[in-house]
Formats: C-alpha cells, sequence, structure tokens
C-alpha cells in the first residue's frame, strides 16, 4: 500500500467537503437576505424602540426616540427608521422639539443630527415631511410645554450642527409661526441669536397679503423680516387688489406694524400705475404712501402698464405715449389699497392731452374716476396760467373744468 495514500484520502475529503459548503451557502442565501447584503456589514448591532441620549461636556444635547435603528461600523453614527420624538438642547434648553422623520442620524464624535425626509420615488412610498417645531424667540425650559409662538416646521432635510449652534434646512419648507406661512427651499438658522437666512422660491403669505423676494432674512428677537431682491408684495382690498413691487423691504410679522418698502417702487391697480422711490404700507389704514419723483398714470394706461412700467415712464418713448393720458407728478402720494382712492401733495402737476394744471393737492375718486385739484391751483390757457379755486379732471371723459376762477369759468 502506499504511504502517502491515507494523506490524499484527507485531502480530498477536505476538498469535497468545502465545496459542498460553498454550494449550500448559495443555495440557503437568498439575494435579498439582509443578513447577507452590503448594507448589513455597516451594521454592528441594531436596536428596537431605541432611546438615544447624547451629550456634551455632561449636559443632554438630544434625545431621539425611534421604531428601529442601528448603529454603524464607525461606532460613532446611530442610524433611526421612523424617528417619533427628538429633542435637541442648547445650554440645558431646547432650542428644537418634537422632531419626527422617516428617517435620521446621530453622530457621536461630530455632534451632528441629520433628519431626512422620505422622496417620492425612495421605497415606493409617498413623499413625507420631517416635522419640527422651533423656537425662534425665547427659549424654553427643559421640561416645560410648547410655547405658543414657536414655528412648525416641515421640509425635506435638516441639520443641526451642535457645536455651532446652528441648522441648515433644505427642501419643500413650510414654516409656519402666528399668522404667517413662510415656503422656500432653503434656510440656514442659527439657534443661538435666532436669525434665519432664507433663500429659493419665497413666499411668504401673511393675513394681509403675500411677500415674495430672492432672499428673506428674519430676526426672531425682533420679529422682524428683511425682504431683498425682486420684492412683491400682493394684498387684496375691498374693490381693488394692489401689487407693490420694490428691490427691498422690511417689515414684522406683527401686521399692524407699517411696512417699509426701498428702491423702484411700482404699485399696480386695476387701472392706474404709481412709481416712486420710497414707500411706506400700513394695514391699520389700508393705505400705501409713496414718495420720491412720484408719477401716476390714471385710466387705461395699456402697453405702459403691461410691462416694465417704471423704465417706461422714464424713458423718451414714454414722454410721447403720455400725452394721451392721465398723468400726475407730485412729491408725495397716499394710494389706498382697500378701494382705489388716492391723494397726491407737494408740487402737484396733471397732464391729459396736452393740457396742463398744477396745484398743491389733488384727490382722486376711483369711483367717479375725477381729479379734483386744490391749494392754489392754476391752468394753463394757451401760455398763460389761469388761477382757480379747483379744478376737475375727469379720466374717463378726458376733460379738464375749472371751478371759481379769478377770471371766468371754463371747460376744456
Amino acid at each position: 500500500m502506499e504511504e502517502n495514500l491515507p494523506w490524499k484520502v484527507i485531502f480530498f475529503g477536505t476538498f469535497f467537503s468545502l465545496v459542498i459548503l460553498a454550494g449550500a451557502y448559495f443555495l440557503i442565501a437568498p439575494g435579498n437576505n439582509d443578513y447577507f447584503s452590503e448594507v448589513s456589514t455597516d451594521k454592528i448591532a441594531e436596536f428596537k424602540n431605541p432611546h438615544i441620549i447624547g451629550k456634551k461636556d455632561g449636559k443632554p444635547s438630544w434625545e431621539l426616540a425611534a421604531e428601529s435603528g442601528w448603529l454603524g461600523k464607525d461606532k460613532e453614527t446611530t442610524n433611526l427608521i421612523n424617528l417619533k420624538d427628538g429633542k435637541i438642547f442648547q445650554n440645558e434648553k431646547i432650542v428644537l422639539n418634537n422632531l419626527s422623520a422617516p428617517r435620521a442620524k446621530a453622530n457621536l464624535r461630530s455632534k451632528i443630527i441629520e433628519a431626512f425626509g422620505l422622496a417620492e420615488n425612495e421605497d415606493s412610498k409617498k413623499p413625507s415631511h420631517l416635522n419640527v417645531q422651533i423656537d425662534l424667540e425665547n427659549v424654553a425650559e427643559p421640561n416645560a410645554n410648547q410655547p405658543e409662538d414657536w414655528a412648525n416646521l416641515k421640509a425635506d432635510y435638516l441639520k443641526y450642527f451642535s457645536n455651532e449652534k446652528r441648522s441648515e434646512i433644505r427642501g419643500r419648507i413650510n414654516l409656519q409661526k402666528k399668522d404667517g406661512t413662510v415656503m422656500a427651499d432653503s434656510m440656514n438658522l442659527n439657534n443661538e441669536n435666532k436669525i434665519a437666512d432664507i433663500s429659493g422660491h419665497i413666499s411668504f403669505i401673511r393675513s394681509n397679503g403675500t411677500v415674495r423676494a430672492d432672499n428673506m432674512r428674519f430676526y426672531g428677537k425682533e420679529e422682524r423680516l428683511d425682504a431683498i431682491g425682486n420684492v412683491v408684495v400682493a394684498v387684496s382690498g375691498e374693490s381693488q387688489a394692489t401689487k407693490i413691487k420694490a428691490a427691498s423691504a422690511n417689515f414684522f410679522e406683527d401686521t399692524s406694524k407699517d411696512m417699509q418698502l426701498h428702491g423702484s417702487i411700482e404699485a399696480l391697480q386695476s387701472e392706474k400705475i404709481v412709481i416712486g422711490n420710497e414707500a411706506i404700507y400700513s394695514q391699520n389704514s389700508k393705505t400705501l404712501t409713496i414718495k420720491g419723483a412720484v408719477k401716476a398714470v390714471f385710466g387705461k394706461a395699456g402697453v405702459i402698464i403691461k410691462s416694465n412700467t417704471a423704465e417706461k415712464l422714464h424713458s423718451n418713448e414714454a414722454k410721447e405715449m403720455l400725452k394721451e393720458k392721465t398723468l400726475l407728478t407730485s412729491n408725495e402720494l397716499l394710494l389706498s389699497t382697500n378701494i382705489g382712492d388716492a391723494k397726491a401733495s407737494g408740487n402737484v402737476e396733471v397732464t391729459q392731452k396736452g393740457r396742463e394744471a398744477k396745484a398743491d393737492y389733488a384727490f382722486y375718486n376711483d369711483k367717479t374716476e375725477i381729479l379734483s385739484l386744490t391749494g392754489n391751483v392754476y391752468m394753463k390757457q394757451g401760455d398763460k396760467w389761469v388761477k382757480a379755486k379747483q379744478v376737475n379732471v375727469s379720466v374717463k371723459n378726458e376733460t379738464f373744468e375749472a371751478v371759481g376762477s379769478v377770471e371766468a369759468e371754463f371747460r376744456l
């Protein structure tokens, strides 16, 4: 008998056994088995109904409760599924409360919390937001009830930086606070100073209208907002809808406080347009006060009103077009955003089809479409200015009528 035969038998037996084990492995391990999947290799430990508590310098940093989760192989990142309740603290006080999301992450080393909404095509489920309550004014005590003035936020993504005391929020943002709702694409929030920078398709819906802009900054402690770039304010009144355009605006959450508008002011109503340099909108009086080189066109101003209004009113082309319109210039004009009446003051001049009149004041009645000039009233006849007690200018009938002239009463 050959001396090496026992070793050959053992060798071939071992090899055959390994082949059998490999075949059995592929037979019993389906492709979708989580144990053998790539994701499972990132899991060191899995949890059911985990309650994660993070601390910084011995003080609570966050508390997160979810349906399930796992610890990543870096031993620093805890992944959570269906986050049910989350609280994030600063100096032992809550700054983000009642956080819920389809997915979340907490990194022990970096002290960063991330929460994710669910995309439309993700896991073949309907899209859903993450939800959280944000303290934008006075920080609450850890165990206190939620203050009534906290903001309710929905979004697709939230990232909280504990060391920097700030949050990044993105995607389908819907922020509800008191009587206002802000919709946008992105928001960077300083949780300590309560200042939020908002950008991307901004629409701020208030009880008295809507404000849109390229960018907004919210000052939580003052409850004030600065809107910058292509500002558009839409206001609805009793018989008028008013659209106000400006380069920038400053206003408050409290709609009883006035709104300040700056740069290239345009106020548009159904058949009138007013431009100026600065404006103040008052919800209390339902008026818009426009100041600085004011020009107003009354009646169906056609192409001038439809587009590029301010530029056209200042252009040489507009001078010829406006000869057929009722044009008023003044230092200041008070426009009703409720019923459309207007009152102009300071160096008032009115022109219509080559006719001219000037006075200290002018009042426009939107129902009758008549401009009434009072106070040091003069109307031009040929090369002369004739003094009158009052001049009535009909926008609808395109007529001038002088009343109480020193020399005579006449109508043109």
